[in-house]
């Protein structure tokens, strides 16, 4: 009785123990991954938000200078961007200078800040606080492109 019972008993096929763990290991890479995209889109979540608020402190500190009159209106007409100094209560200018590759000043190694300035279609201010910072991962329609960019305008 005892010799029937152990034939009966059979173990694992090499075939269902391969099964299990490749599924197990189909499973760890779909976490990994998700895991992996969600810590990414956190990371640019919170770099967009440190941007937002450089841009809003930048405009922040132009909107004070313009009520109190200390920024004569030709110091920024004739430049094509410039940044707001905290430390030192002036602007400094930077013209003849192209936008697009120039940065004002780098704050943590990471963003590149300035304010630009337009004169709108009615013939009034408007100022663009424009930070831009890199991202490695980021790429748009094939062509890398790793500069992401945050504006906000102001008209007074």
């Amino acid at each position: 009785m005892s010799k029937r019972s152990f034939k009966k008993q059979a173990g694992d096929t090499i075939i269902e123990v391969l099964l299990a763990m490749t599924v197990i290991g189909l499973s760890l890479g779909v976490a990994y991954g998700i895991a992996n995209r969600s810590a990414r889109i956190g990371r640019q979540a919170q770099e967009r938000t440190e941007a937002t608020k450089l841009a809003e402190s930048q405009l922040e500190l132009m909107k004070g200078y313009l009520n109190n009159n200390t920024v004569p209106r030709s110091s920024y007409q004739d430049a094509n961007f410039y940044c707001v100094v905290e430390s030192n209560p002036k602007i400094n200018i930077s013209s003849g200078i192209d936008p697009d590759i120039a940065q004002c000043f780098e704050i943590d190694g990471l963003y590149d800040l300035r304010i630009e300035y337009t004169l709108g279609p009615s013939g009034t201010d408007v100022f663009r606080s424009v930070v831009l910072w890199d991202d490695p991962s980021r790429t748009v329609t094939g062509v890398e492109d790793t500069r992401n960019k945050v504006e906000i305008s102001y008209r007074p």
